[in-house]
C-alpha cells in the first residue's frame, strides 16, 4: 500500500492546522507520528482515514483520494481514543458487529486478547474502566488484520504492564502478518523507538 501526502494544509474555524506536509510510504511497516500536543497530529490521521478533506495539496492511498471513497476505506482500520463504539454494547456484541467490516477479520487473535487483557465479554462498554476500553480497541485493531491500520492513542488509561504487554503484541503479530502498515501518533519520547520501528 502505497501512502502519500503532497504539500497538505488544513484550517478549523480560521486557524492553519497543517502547512505543507509531505510524506510518502511505500513499504510495509509500523510509523509513528511524532509531534507535541496540538501540533496536528490527529488531523493528519483524519484526514489519512477519510474522515476530513484537506484544504490545500493532495493525499493518496494506493493512487486515490481516500476521503468518502468507499474503496479505500474498506481497507482502513481507525482506532482513536474514545467512542469508537457505542457505549450500551456488551464487550461481545462489539465484537461480533466489527468483523463485518474487515474481509481479514482474525478472531484468534482478538479472542488470545481479550483473554491477555481479561475483557469480561458480558460486561457493557461504559460498564469497563478506560484501560479495558482502550486494550478492546487495540485488540480490535490489530484483529481487524487492515492493509493500514490507524492507532490515535487509543492506549490513554492503559497502565505500564498493560502497555508492555500491547506493544509486544503488536510486534509479535507485525512479524507475522507482514504486508501491512500502522500508523500511531505520540508525544512521548519513552514510545518513540518502538513505534518508529518499520
Amino acid at each position: 500500500m502505497k501512502i502519500v501526502m503532497e504539500h497538505v494544509g488544513k484550517e478549523i474555524d480560521g486557524q492553519k492546522i497543517l502547512d505543507d506536509v509531505n510524506f510518502t510510504i511505500q513499504e510495509p511497516g509500523i510509523y509513528a507520528v511524532l509531534g507535541p500536543n496540538g501540533a496536528g497530529k490527529t488531523t493528519i490521521m483524519h484526514i489519512l482515514s477519510g474522515l476530513s478533506k484537506c484544504n490545500s495539496g493532495n493525499v493518496t492511498i494506493d493512487g486515490e483520494q481516500p476521503f468518502e471513497n468507499r474503496n479505500i476505506l474498506d481497507k482502513i482500520s481507525f482506532i482513536q481514543e474514545s467512542e469508537n463504539f457505542k457505549p450500551t454494547l456488551k464487550v461481545r456484541q462489539i465484537i461480533q458487529y466489527v468483523q463485518a467490516f474487515y474481509p481479514n477479520w482474525n478472531h484468534e487473535l482478538v479472542t488470545k486478547l481479550i483473554d491477555l487483557f481479561k475483557l469480561p465479554t458480558n460486561k457493557r462498554l461504559n460498564q469497563l474502566s478506560k484501560g479495558m476500553v482502550s486494550a478492546l480497541n487495540m485488540s480490535i485493531g490489530l484483529a481487524s488484520r487492515a492493509p493500514l491500520t490507524i492507532f490515535d492513542e487509543p492506549y490513554i488509561g492503559m497502565d505500564a504492564t498493560a502497555r508492555k504487554k500491547l506493544y509486544a503484541e503488536i510486534i509479535e503479530d507485525y512479524v507475522e502478518y507482514l504486508g501491512s502498515s500502522c500508523f500511531q501518533p505520540t508525544s512521548s519520547k519513552k514510545r518513540r523507538t518502538f513505534l518508529s520501528m518499520r
